[in-house]
């Protein structure tokens, strides 16, 4: 469940949510017009949510992560956890990113820190078949 708008200058007017689909995960993006932040929040493709260009693990549709990051006063950040998407974009654009087996083990007792600290983190699930192609890739 994520949190949805578009466009809001108030994060109080986004309290919709909505189902992301197999494959997507919440996003915020924040854009600052003089003294006016925009928001706008809502699901995305993992793609978009990704490891920079040329990651072994995939391409990232449009400008990479690190681009979009850069392009300050900007902030785009994704969450998996339910609801996360409201706060990521409020601390500035430090996030966590959490690579891990899609399944519970070592990486679980992380993604349970994260979620009771409330601290923002991109939780990117690796396939146990893609690991030998990827595991000297990730940054």
């Amino acid at each position: 469940m994520c949190h949805v708008c578009t466009s809001a200058t108030d994060l109080s007017s986004c309290q919709a949510t909505t189902m992301c689909t197999a494959g997507q995960v919440c996003f915020t993006e924040v854009s600052h017009m003089g003294n006016t932040s925009v928001y706008s929040m809502g699901c995305s493709d993992l793609q978009q949510c990704g490891p920079p260009v040329g990651s072994i693990m995939g391409p990232v549709i449009g400008r990479s992560v690190d681009a979009r990051q850069a392009a300050a006063p900007y902030c785009h950040n994704c969450c998996t956890a339910p609801g996360c998407n409201l706060n990521i974009c409020k601390s500035g654009n430090d996030t966590y990113r959490l690579f891990y087996f899609d399944f519970r083990g070592r990486g679980e007792l992380t993604r349970m820190i994260f979620k009771y600290m409330d601290q923002p983190f991109t939780d990117i699930r690796i396939n146990f078949q893609d690991w030998p192609a990827i595991k000297y890739s990730i940054q």
